[in-house]
């Protein structure tokens, strides 16, 4: 080969190789026979991941309601009042420690309550509080919604005898001279009120008489000759798990199927349109029965995960604030805004409308259990107490959260009580099974075993030093000198 023929050869031979570097990357390979392309997979997921947000969302928006409804069917499921039950439209008079589901564990001892349920759909109702004569009180009215409609007594409260009549939102009527009309945007409205009995035996029949005093009657109906109707007693329903155990049972279906039902009568609120969406995304429309079939398949899937989802959320918002010195406190943390919060305020049962605070201790300063074997004491500096406006309570409770039944009087403390104060002004509350000699006024009786005590503040002291901001902090307990 002369030279002119091999310089062609390496010319040609280097455009080959140069050509060959521009090629076009092979196309990727196409899916095996049944795969789905990743771009539509990709898809999928998002469509999933919007209508499990959507469906979560929902659920925590009726999460309320849907709990109203079954405490109501628990608290009316009597033919008559029993306890802290009663029909629709009849007051339920009992202990606090007393609920339609039970006894509550670490209940308290300081008031009597009592609850209505009403349905405003035919007409106002009247509540009738009679005078208190200083006896502290407190009333809330709320919505179907578990918002607050009206509140009376209070620490502000004059205790005069006070006649209020709940009315629908669309009611045209005039309510007679001296009634105080509020308005529910719901059918269904709820009537809580607890009164302090802590002074005894005969305060308490105080108490009791003045509970026994409230009425409340349809408008216009006589006090002599109203009869209410009987109640009708479901033998099917369960009264005895606690309604949000129940409420968490639901599966999603029938979970949003009951809240469509409830959305007839107790419609969203004009500021709730936003939530409509969410609620149009996984079909429940306000005002329509619940059907699921025909939904997209994502909405389907999503449908599954929702009632878990929603759950976590809620309770991680329902939380007390952090512990402070071993002491819980349920009714003083801030909660979320918007609907998440109204929803975790119903599941922790945070009642800031009847004024109280309730600080909870299991464990001494050393952060060991209490327990009965050893003796402890609960120090107060001068000027440092509980600042409640009305009355503080020291309660002790044992292992399983029943009241210490032990010799009269020294199962509960009060700031009440007659105590013996130390040379520097301080107060040492102490702790233990059997009366300390010479310091008997002091002693809060306690079980042998594990025990558990909760500090009640009823009308806690709003500006500092305050429970509610965490400017006071409850001592911590420790060991008896």
């Amino acid at each position: 080969m002369d030279r002119s023929a091999g310089r062609l050869l390496g010319v040609l031979t280097a455009a080959t190789l140069a050509l060959a570097g521009c090629k076009p990357p092979p196309p990727p390979p196409l899916p095996k026979t049944g795969e789905r392309p990743p771009v539509a997979v990709a898809r999928e997921a998002e469509r999933e991941r919007e209508a499990l947000e959507a469906a979560t969302e929902a659920y925590v928006y009726g999460y309320p309601l849907v709990s109203a409804e079954l405490a109501r069917r628990v608290a009316t499921n009597v033919d008559r009042p029993t306890g802290a039950q009663a029909p629709m439209g009849q007051l339920a008079r009992f202990p606090s420690a007393e609920s339609p589901a039970g006894t509550r564990p670490r209940g308290s001892l300081d008031t009597l309550q009592f609850e209505a349920w009403l349905d405003v759909t035919a007409g106002p109702w009247v509540l009738s509080l009679p005078e208190a004569r200083g006896r502290f009180h407190a009333v809330a009215i709320r919505s179907a919604w578990s918002d607050v409609l009206d509140v009376s007594g209070g620490k502000g409260s004059k205790g005069r005898a006070t006649r209020i009549a709940v009315a629908s939102s669309g009611w045209a009527g005039k309510a007679p001279a001296g009634l105080r009309v509020v308005r529910s945007p719901t059918a269904l409205v709820r009537v809580e009120g607890r009164v302090l009995a802590v002074g005894g035996p005969n305060d308490r029949s105080e108490a009791q008489g003045w509970l026994e005093r409230i009425s409340l009657l349809p408008l216009g109906a006589s006090p002599r000759r109203y009869a209410p109707p009987p109640g009708r007693l479901d033998a099917s329903l369960d009264v005895t798990t606690p309604v949000r155990d129940q409420v968490h049972a639901l599966d999603a279906v029938a979970y949003f199927r009951l809240l469509a039902t409830l959305l007839k009568a107790n419609p969203p609120a004009p500021g709730d349109a936003a939530i409509l969406a969410a609620l149009a995304h996984i079909g429940l429309v306000p005002g329509q029965d619940y059907e699921p079939t025909g939904l997209d398949a994502s909405v389907v899937k999503a449908l599954a995960g929702a009632p878990r989802a929603a759950q976590e959320r809620i309770l991680g918002s329902a939380g007390s604030a952090p512990a402070v010195n071993g002491w819980s406190v349920a009714g003083a943390a801030a909660a979320a805004p918007g609907f998440l919060g109204r929803a975790a305020a119903v599941a922790a049962g945070h009642d800031r409308a009847l004024e109280g605070v309730a600080l909870t201790c299991e464990v001494d300063a050393a952060g060991r259990p209490l327990d009965g074997a050893s003796g402890h004491v609960l120090r107060f500096t001068r000027g440092k107490g509980p600042p409640a406006e009305v009355l503080w309570t020291l309660t002790a409770y044992d292992e399983h959260g029943a009241p210490v039944a032990g010799k009269a009087g020294h199962g509960q403390l009060t700031s009440r009580s007659r105590f013996q104060y130390g040379r520097d002004g301080s107060l040492e509350l102490l702790l233990q099974p059997a009366p300390p000699a010479g310091r008997e006024a002091n002693w809060l009786q306690v079980p042998e075993g594990r025990y558990a005590v909760v500090l009640r503040l009823h009308a806690p002291r709003e500006r500092p030093p305050s429970v509610l901001d965490g400017s006071w902090k409850p001592p911590p307990i420790g060991k008896a000198r």
